[in-house]
């Protein structure tokens, strides 16, 4: 009999379990992943003949290019699901120095404040961001050259005078999310050369369901299609952008660069406590992901073939399945 309930027991379960929590999230939401990507492809297109008419015109001024990014960064926003929270004042012009947390940071200060960033020179061989960062007048910085510090500080320089709103990333790399990294003075001389304001600017991510970004943050040794390809496979990525006071009294370079980690440590300490003194109805996000994502159609399918699971082998267990119970039945007439 233990053998006849363990051979029901095969029978009656699922052929296999789907999805599993642990699968990537192309798999878990493909239709979702696939309805991005069209849209996704649909813009690039679009932006690649946009950009072979440009070369075609020759170069154009820069507020132009200005507002041609903040055009293309609000459309990428948008196939992302990309929900920016502003805050603080943006400055007209001057010096922006942002904590570093994913290529998605370039896009989400482009639909606030667009202007000239300073970028690694890798960006520009990157599909599609590459292009657009190309056509919108990044300065990409050699990292290995370290004379080429000297040659980016004078374009920044140059830019400043001309009252241009100039974003840098004084990390000098991408992080988790979890700490700011100290900021490398060499970035901040052409504003101390140009006396110009110098804005600090706070960046943090959040998944659905509240959850931290560490899926959203590019780091490491992660490779840029697919870390892309997964983001489209997100429900939506909530961007907090916090602009803080311009830094006033700091003579040097590095008074700048501390003064400016100072402010944005600041800031993030202060979302961070705001955000654990909160009360569950003032996040927006929570209440959907709890009442929707936690009860998805995949999700839920996953919970009852487990349970389905369960009960089948308590059932094969105690002998209590409808084909042992007519084989009972059968035996006992």
């Amino acid at each position: 009999m233990a053998e006849f309930n363990k051979v029901v027991a095969q029978f009656s379960a699922p052929v296999y379990d789907w999805p599993q929590p642990n699968m990537p999230l192309i798999l878990r939401h493909p239709f979702r992943f696939l309805r991005k990507l069209g849209a996704f492809s649909a813009w690039a297109a679009r932006l690649f003949f946009h950009c072979i008419r440009l070369r075609k015109g020759g170069r154009f001024a820069a507020k132009d290019r200005q507002k041609w990014m903040q055009s293309h960064a609000q459309r990428l926003a948008k196939i992302l699901r990309l929900r920016i929270r502003q805050r603080g004042q943006v400055p007209e012009w001057g010096l922006v120095a942002s904590n570093h947390l994913s290529y998605l940071d370039v896009v989400v200060i482009a639909t606030a404040a667009p202007g000239v960033f300073v970028s690694k020179s890798e960006v520009r061989h990157w599909p599609v961001i590459g292009m657009l960062s190309r056509w919108a007048g990044t300065l990409y910085l050699r990292r290995a050259h370290r004379a080429d510090l000297a040659r980016i500080g004078r374009e920044v320089a140059a830019l400043l005078q001309a009252k241009e709103r100039v974003i840098i990333f004084p990390e000098g790399t991408s992080t988790d999310g979890k700490r700011v990294l100290g900021f490398h003075s060499s970035l901040f001389w052409p504003a101390e050369t140009t006396q110009s304001p110098t804005t600090p600017c706070f960046l943090k991510y959040r998944e659905p369901g509240n959850k931290p970004e560490h899926r959203v943050c590019f780091q490491g040794t992660a490779l840029f299609l697919p870390h892309f390809l997964n983001l489209l496979a997100l429900e939506f990525i909530e961007a907090e952008l916090i602009f803080g006071e311009p830094i006033a009294g700091a003579a040097t370079r590095k008074q700048l660069a501390q003064a400016a980690h100072d402010s944005v440590c600041q800031i993030a300490a202060a979302q961070q406590a705001s955000q654990q003194h909160a009360p569950k109805s003032a996040e927006p996000f929570a209440d959907f992901a709890d009442k929707h994502l936690s009860r998805s159609a995949s999700t839920k399918r996953w919970q009852e073939t487990a349970a389905r699971q369960e009960r089948v082998a308590d059932c094969s267990a105690a002998g209590n399945t409808p084909i042992a119970r007519n084989y009972k039945k059968i035996k006992a007439g």
